[in-house]
């Protein structure tokens, strides 16, 4: 069973919006390939849902999900270490990504940080030093 097998609606959107921010959700106000730190923070927790097109103050201003971007994206996720399975949708004006991951022994990180000393992550699951 996947997290598209339960569709989020516009209405559920705003609520998560009108929520705010906090450990399962992230909004971004727009693409950038330093997405991947948000990802990985999410894959190294339990997951959850970054909003694309959100401002931090909860303003819609709208992200479209482009073949172009549908492709970066799941470039990004498929070249972390170890890859992460990201579900993509656009509900009205914002483009939704949704992680439902459990916790794994390994750390997640991008591609280009194998040898970080601290890993992204959020919440109370603590990083290696």
């Amino acid at each position: 069973m996947t997290l598209t097998d339960y569709p989020i609606t516009v209405e559920q959107v705003k609520l998560l919006i009108r929520e705010g921010e906090g450990l399962i959700v992230e909004f971004k106000e727009r693409y950038t390939p330093r997405i991947d730190e948000d990802i990985v923070a999410f894959a190294n927790a339990k997951g959850g849902t970054l909003l694309l097109g959100v401002r931090d103050q909860g303003i819609v201003v709208g992200e479209r999900l482009t073949n172009d971007l549908k492709a970066k994206i799941n470039s990004l996720t498929r070249n972390c270490k170890p890859s992460i399975t990201t579900e993509l949708s656009q509900v009205g004006e914002a483009l939704l990504l949704r992680f439902r991951l459990l916790p794994t022994a390994r750390w997640h990180h991008p591609e280009d940080e194998p040898r970080r000393v601290a890993h992204h992550v959020r919440g109370e699951r603590a990083a290696p030093v």
